[in-house]
C-alpha cells in the first residue's frame, strides 16, 4: 500500500481513487488521437514502367496546401461531388504535384497531375489522379519522392504497388521518414521492413484496439480466492492474447486478400462497440467463463479494421503476401510487447488494497464511455 494510502481516512481513500477515475475518464476523453481513434489517412500509388497513379481520399482534399479560393464543398450539402472536383482540379492539381516529384537518375522530372476519376476503397471514395512526366515515357532509372500531407498529419502514409514489365509486382509504404521508391531498388525485403514498421506502428496509435486489449486484460488480474502466482496470471493472459491474434489473423488476411470485403464505416462502428462490451464484462463476475470467446469473436472484427491498410492494394501476389505477414508480424510484435509492459504493473497494482476494489471497476466504466462515444461519432 503506498504512503499517500496510508495516510488516508477510509474517506479519503475513496474520494481519491474516484478523482483518480474521473481524471481518467476525462484524459481518455479529452486527448486528441482518442477522438477518431484507428481512422487512418492513406493513399495509393499504382506504379509501373510508364505510368503513375495517385488515389486520395476526397477528404484529404480539404487537407491539402494550396487549395485556396472557393470551399472544394462549395454548395455546403457536405458531400463532394464531380462536377465540383472538376471546377477545383486546377488547384488541386497544384497542390498534388507540389508534394510529389519524379527523378531520371540524378535529373528532376517535370510532372504533371490530371483528374482521372472516382476509385473505392473499404474507407469510402477517393479521387483518381493520373501523374503525367516525359520521364515515364523513358525507361530507365526512375524513382519518385512523396512528401504529400505528412505536414498536415505525421500518420499519413503513401502506400505503393510497383509492377515492372508485366512482372511480380512489389510493395512498399510511404511516410515522412521514408518518403523515396526507387523503380530499381524494389524486393521482397524492402518490402517485409516497411510492412513491419508500418504493422507497429498501425498497433500503437489504433486507441480502440488498445483498450479492447486493455479492457480483456483488467479482469484476468483481479484478485480471486487467496493470491495467485505471476506464472498463472501470465499463462491466463497469454491464452486470451493468442484468441484474440488468431482471430484477427484469419480476418485480416481474408479481407487483404480479398476474400471478404465489408464497408469501413459499420466495421469501424462495430470496433468500438467491442470496446464498450469487454469493458462492461470485464465488471461482471461471470467474465473468465466468457473472456476467451470474446476476445477470439470481436478478435475477428478487429483483423477488419487491420486489413483496411492493405485491402487497396489489390491483387493476392507473392508480395503481397510477403506484405501482409509482414505487417501482421508488426501488429503481434507490437501487442506481445505491450502485453509484456502492462501484466507486471497490473499484477503489481493487486497490493493496492483499493486498486481493484474501486479503481479496475472505474476504469473499466471509462473504458466503456469511451467505446460508446466513439461509437456516437462513427454513426
Amino acid at each position: 500500500m503506498s504512503y499517500r494510502e496510508t495516510a488516508m481516512s477510509p474517506v479519503g481513500k475513496a474520494i481519491w481513487t474516484n478523482i483518480k477515475a474521473l481524471l481518467l475518464v476525462g484524459l481518455l476523453l479529452l486527448t486528441p488521437g482518442l477522438v477518431q481513434a484507428h481512422k487512418v489517412s492513406d493513399s495509393f500509388l499504382y506504379l509501373t514502367d510508364h505510368s503513375v497513379r495517385l488515389d486520395l481520399a476526397i477528404e484529404d482534399l480539404l487537407r491539402l496546401d494550396g487549395v485556396g479560393g472557393a470551399p472544394l464543398d462549395h454548395n455546403g450539402d457536405g458531400r463532394v461531388i464531380w462536377g465540383e472536383l472538376l471546377a477545383a482540379e486546377g488547384r488541386l492539381a497544384t497542390a498534388i504535384t507540389g508534394g510529389i516529384s519524379l527523378r531520371l537518375g540524378q535529373s528532376p522530372c517535370n510532372v504533371a497531375a490530371t483528374l482521372a476519376g472516382i476509385s473505392r476503397h473499404s474507407d469510402g471514395p477517393y479521387s483518381a489522379w493520373q501523374i503525367e512526366s516525359p520521364c515515364l515515357t523513358q525507361g530507365g532509372d526512375l524513382s519518385l519522392s512523396y512528401d504529400l500531407l505528412f505536414k498536415q498529419d505525421p500518420l499519413h502514409r503513401g502506400l505503393y504497388r510497383l509492377q515492372r514489365d508485366g512482372g511480380e509486382a512489389h510493395f512498399g509504404v510511404l511516410s515522412p521518414q521514408s518518403n523515396r521508391v526507387s523503380w530499381a531498388e524494389m524486393g521482397y525485403w524492402s518490402t517485409a521492413k516497411a510492412f513491419f514498421v508500418q504493422g507497429v506502428i498501425h498497433l500503437v496509435t489504433g486507441y480502440d484496439h488498445l483498450l479492447f486489449l486493455l479492457a480483456l486484460l483488467l479482469p484476468v488480474l483481479r484478485e480471486q480466492s487467496g493470491e495467485r502466482r505471476l506464472s498463472t496470471v501470465v499463462r491466463e493472459t497469454v491464452w486470451i492474447v493468442t484468441m484474440f491474434t488468431a482471430a484477427h489473423s484469419v480476418t485480416l488476411a481474408l479481407a487483404t486478400l480479398g476474400y471478404v470485403s465489408l464497408p469501413s464505416a459499420p466495421v469501424e462502428v462495430a470496433i468500438a462497440l467491442s470496446v464498450t462490451a469487454a469493458a462492461l464484462l470485464a465488471l461482471s463476475p461471470l467474465h473468465y467463463h466468457y473472456q476467451m470467446a470474446l476476445a477470439f469473436g470481436f478478435g475477428l472484427i478487429h483483423g477488419l479494421g487491420f486489413a483496411g491498410m492493405l485491402a487497396g492494394l489489390l491483387d493476392a501476389t507473392a508480395g503481397k503476401a510477403v506484405a501482409l505477414l509482414s505487417f501482421n508480424v508488426g501488429i503481434e510484435l507490437a501487442q506481445l510487447l505491450l502485453v509484456a509492459v502492462l501484466v507486471p504493473i497490473l499484477y503489481a497494482l493487486r497490493n493496492y488494497r483499493t486498486f481493484f476494489n474501486i479503481a479496475s471497476p472505474m476504469t473499466s466504466t471509462a473504458i466503456a464511455v469511451v467505446g460508446l462515444y466513439w461509437a456516437w461519432l462513427r454513426v
